[in-house]
This record gives C-alpha cells, sequence and structure tokens, in this order.
C-alpha cells in the first residue's frame, strides 16, 4: 500500500509562460510512484510546445481542441490509473513534499476520503500573500454549506470516492470543486494536512482575476449549495431530475437573488480595493437589480462616482482594504470556532 500510484492532474489552457515553474514542481515532489498527466485543452499559444519539452516517463501528455477545463479533467481522471487522484492548477506551485504528505494521511486513515493542505494566496483586495491554514468541522456537510475551505489545486481525493458521487459534474463550468465536495461530504471524512505545501500563483485569465468568471463562479456556487440543501431536505438532486431548468429556477427565486445580490457586493468590494471599479460598479448595477435595497443604492452610486475623482477612488480603496484585514480577522476567529466544535 505503501507503494500507491498517485495520478496528479493539472489542466492549461493558455498558460506558457506558467509551465516550467509549476511541472517543474511536480517533478521535484518526493513521492516517486507517481503519473504526471498534462493537459493542453486546445490552447492557442505555445503552451503545447512548453509541455511537450518534458520527456520524463512519469508525464503523459494530452492534447485535444478545447473542451473546457471540467470535461478535459474529467476525461484525464477517466484514463489515469491511480488510487489516488491530486489535482494541480496551472501555473500553481505544488511544494516537495506535497504528494507524499498527502497520500501517506489518505493511506493511513481509511475513513479521510479528501484531504488539502495549508497554502500560500494572494489575496487581490489586501495586496499581499496571505498563509491559508483551513480546517475541517466534525459537521464537514455544514461547514461546505458556509465557505469551501479548499482552494481545488491543492486537493487529493480517492478515486472510490469520486466515482462513488459520480465525478465532476460538467453543468459547472466554474464551482465544480464546491459541487463535489458537497456530494463526497456525506460518505467520507476531509482533512488538511497542517503544513505548507502548495502555492497559489495570481494568474492573468483566472477565475480570480477575470470578472466576468467570478460572476459565474457566484452564481453556481450558490446553486451548488441549493444542490446540497434539496438533497439533505428531500433526497433528490434538483439538477439530476430538472437538469438546467432547475438552475434558471433557482436564479428567480427571491432567496437566491438575495444571497447571489450580497457575494456580488462582495466581489464589488474587492474588485474596488483592487483600482478595477469600472469592474466594481457592473457588479453593484446587478446588485441593485436583484436587490434594490437604499444601501445597495448608496454603494452603487458612490462606486459609479468614483470613476471620476481620483481622491474618492483613492479613499475608497484605502478603506475597502482595511475591511477586508477586519474581515479575515473575523472568518479566522469563525475557523478556529469550527476547528474547536
Amino acid at each position: 500500500m505503501k507503494d500507491s500510484l498517485v495520478s496528479v492532474i493539472s489542466c492549461f489552457y493558455n498558460r506558457s509562460e506558467y509551465v516550467c515553474r509549476s511541472v517543474e514542481s511536480l517533478l521535484r515532489q518526493t513521492y516517486k510512484n507517481i503519473e504526471i498527466l498534462l493537459v493542453d485543452d486546445g490552447s492557442t499559444d505555445d503552451t503545447l510546445d512548453q509541455l511537450s519539452s518534458y520527456k520524463d516517463s512519469r508525464i503523459k501528455l494530452i492534447s485535444h481542441r478545447n473542451k473546457g477545463f471540467v470535461r478535459a479533467l474529467k476525461d484525464a481522471i477517466s484514463i489515469s490509473h491511480g488510487n489516488f487522484i491530486a489535482i494541480h492548477g496551472s501555473g500553481d506551485i505544488s511544494l516537495p513534499q506535497r504528494i507524499e504528505k498527502q497520500v501517506y494521511m489518505l493511506m493511513d486513515n481509511p475513513n479521510i476520503g479528501v484531504v488539502g493542505c495549508y497554502r500560500q494566496d494572494f489575496s487581490i483586495a489586501r495586496n499581499l500573500w496571505d498563509i491559508q491554514k483551513p480546517s475541517v468541522a466534525e459537521d464537514q456537510l455544514s461547514q461546505l454549506l458556509l465557505h469551501n475551505p479548499f482552494s481545488h489545486g491543492e486537493v487529493m481525493f480517492r478515486r472510490s470516492c469520486y466515482e462513488q458521487v459520480g465525478g465532476y459534474r460538467e453543468f459547472f463550468e466554474f464551482a465544480q470543486d464546491r459541487d463535489l465536495w458537497l456530494r463526497l461530504a456525506p460518505i467520507t471524512r476531509f482533512a488538511v494536512v497542517p503544513e505548507i505545501l502548495y502555492r497559489r500563483e495570481p494568474i492573468e485569465g483566472s477565475v480570480t482575476k477575470t470578472p466576468c468568471k467570478a460572476r459565474k463562479q457566484t452564481y453556481l456556487s450558490e446553486f451548488s449549495i441549493f444542490c446540497a440543501l434539496t438533497r439533505k431536505l428531500k433526497s433528490i438532486d434538483p439538477l439530476d431530475q430538472y437538469g438546467s431548468k432547475a438552475f434558471i429556477d433557482f436564479q428567480n427565486s427571491i432567496s437566491a437573488k438575495h444571497k447571489i445580490s450580497t457575494r456580488l457586493r462582495g466581489l464589488a468590494y474587492r474588485y474596488a480595493a483592487d483600482g478595477q471599479f469600472f469592474a466594481a460598479k457592473e457588479f453593484m448595477k446587478e446588485v441593485t437589480d436583484l436587490k434594490p435595497s437604499f444601501f445597495n443604492v448608496v454603494v452603487s452610486r458612490i462606486i459609479t462616482s468614483s470613476e471620476k475623482n481620483l481622491t474618492l477612488r483613492k479613499l475608497i480603496k484605502i478603506l475597502l482594504r482595511l475591511r477586508f484585514i477586519f474581515k479575515a480577522r473575523v472568518e479566522k476567529n469563525i475557523k478556529n470556532a469550527f476547528k474547536k466544535g
């Protein structure tokens, strides 16, 4: 069992400048029994040429027309051979002992099916590197309904658990990880290796850096929560039962509009703190359409006014960064409370 094969999956699309450091971090892993599936999802730059330059016997290169991240990921997993699947975000860095530490935790604890680790994240809103130290509550499903402690790229899971719940669902163009975690939570335990083993890079074109992607992720993340709650209360999955109509009905519900408006307002704050006031203004327009409260209207007007007022923009950026610092401290206290619980 100590020599169990781990399949590491990393899907690339137009990220040639990030290939070297990302792939090299996988080749430096201390755990040797791995296969590394590098997927070029129809890149139009020289990503494929960069990936093709590696001749290591552990690497399997897959290239095809653009299918989208989830389909490319699912297809790669389907042809991999390991008992354990490790996801690795394209452009991110897995520290040398990441695979070793995670696979040993899974092998030594049969009740655990999903394992993450501490990681370094770059905070756009605060403009600095953060160390994320997630923990898993005893009631992990309730925790996941409130907050996703993982960033996807640093996670390893058992193939058997993945297959038991049906794997990733292609409907979730974004938030596919949260949807998977919410379906895995009732059948297996989650855990975290309490060491920094992963570095999540700020990459142009990523969800975090791209407002339109962040918006889609918000809607789909909330829909994954809705599906999980419906499964818990009614033992049916809306997406499986009704297909895309379930998502349309969800978006039109009053409760969904209120929840999504709150999250989109948070995105507006984040992009304003980063100086992207046009994106912040567009988010606040949508927020006021979803929930035209006095507070939302005022925030929208302030952000709109700031586009032509440099002093106001600077003040907003300072205030929002202070807000994010305070919020980070509050979230840390909440996580500690979950850990104690």
